[in-house]
């Protein structure tokens, strides 16, 4: 009867696992001491070592493990480098059947040091390159492992060595992604800044020429009598106020985590009077109770008052605005309501105006938004968090 191949003796279904293990498991240091754990109980070795070759040379003893899972101190006095250099210079499996004994090792200190019997070592080849060495031994048994054993002890090595290899190769991948990410973040950074001084132009700017244009005019004005010039010098205060205003907000957007930290009475102070300086509107408003917000959540209501006062300037024609802030320990309410043309929301496209990006601010935090409207009715934006909605 022919005997069967060692691949399909009792040892096959560990064989097996490993495999798997190995294609399914990414991390690799606990996948390399699972491995090394199967193969010192598979072929019933003590103690067992994954050697591997640094750039200059240096050994990295990356598994040391004895058998039953424990992890051996001081690897390095623990293992024959003549066995394993052998096996390394040779790129070939080896096997001892009793390495103190054996004429070709017993003159290596750490041969008769350790005591060394039963030990088999094989390369790790990777891409046609030595990386290191698997290595493991029985200090109590001779004649432990046989030539068959090669034949999967050598399978393991191969198969660990593809394993480090690809980690290498993520490693190095992942790094080049996230340097390519900080190339990424800085391009859009420099486009954010772009987009502020754009803004700046657009509205800052603008402002500053307006208020430019009325101080040039007090001159003429003083002529008409003092009624006169102190309704410039108001509008000229009015449009400084604002042109501060933009400013400011430009600056918290240049360090968005401000935005997550700052007081929201402060934020909403900009905001309303940046408003103010854009378009002839009085405003109110009101602020009751303290408590700090959660940073994601503060943005959000921060978020969702800028594009509802933005929406007043572009689309409301408003005279008036008033902002209600409340906060308690509960939860935070925010209101703004103007007093514009409105709009009938069901004629109002999905998306349009910025609503479907507010609600879906608020429910990216566990808030309610609503807006309530209608045609010559002004417009009333709401926005609720409580602590409870955020567990």
């Amino acid at each position: 009867m022919t005997e069967k191949p060692v691949l399909y003796d009792e040892r096959l279904p560990k064989l097996i696992d490993i495999s798997r293990q190995m294609a399914e498991t990414r991390a690799l240091d606990p996948l390399l001491q699972y491995s090394m754990d199967t193969t010192l109980d598979m072929f019933g070795a003590e103690y067992g070592f994954l050697v591997l070759i640094g750039e200059t040379g240096e050994l990295d003893f990356r598994v040391k493990r004895s058998r039953g899972g424990g992890e051996i101190s001081e690897p390095e006095m623990q293992i024959s480098y003549t066995i394993l250099g052998q096996a390394i210079t040779t790129e070939k499996a080896l096997i001892t059947a009793s390495a103190i004994e054996d004429p070709f090792y017993s003159n290596a200190h750490s041969v008769h040091a350790l005591k060394l019997r039963s030990v088999m070592c094989a390369p790790l080849i990777a891409r046609g390159t030595v990386i290191g060495g698997l290595y493991v031994e029985n200090r109590t048994l001779t004649d432990l492992f046989r030539d068959a054993d090669l034949e999967i002890f050598g399978y393991i090595a191969s198969h660990a060595a593809v394993c480090i290899e690809n980690a290498r190769f993520n490693e190095m991948l992942e790094q080049k992604i996230a340097e390519r990410t900080e190339e990424v973040k800085a391009l859009a950074v420099n486009s954010e800044r772009q987009r502020l001084a754009r803004e700046l132009h657009d509205s800052v700017t603008q402002t500053l020429f307006s208020a430019s244009m009325v101080a040039q005019t007090l001159p003429h004005l003083w002529k008409k009598g003092s009624d006169a010039v102190q309704e410039g010098l108001v509008e000229l205060a009015r449009l400084n106020l604002g042109a501060l205003a933009e400013m400011r907000t430009m600056l918290f957007e240049l360090r968005p985590h401000t935005l997550e930290t700052a007081n929201m009475r402060e934020l909403l102070t900009h905001l309303m009077n940046a408003l103010a300086g854009r378009m002839m509107v009085e405003y109110t408003l009101n602020v009751e109770g303290e408590r700090d917000l959660p940073s994601k959540v503060q943005l959000v209501f921060y978020r969702v008052a800028q594009e509802a006062l933005n929406n007043i300037f572009k689309h409301s024609g408003a005279t008036f605005v008033e902002a209600h802030l409340i906060r308690t320990l509960e939860g935070v309410r925010l209101s703004i309501r103007d007093n514009g043309k409105g709009f009938d929301l069901k004629m109002i496209q999905s998306g349009h105006m910025g609503l479907m990006i507010m609600h879906e601010r608020a429910t990216g935090v566990g808030a309610q938004f609503q807006c309530i409207s209608a045609p010559d009715k002004g417009c009333l934006v709401e926005l609720v968090w409580n602590v409870q909605e955020d567990a």
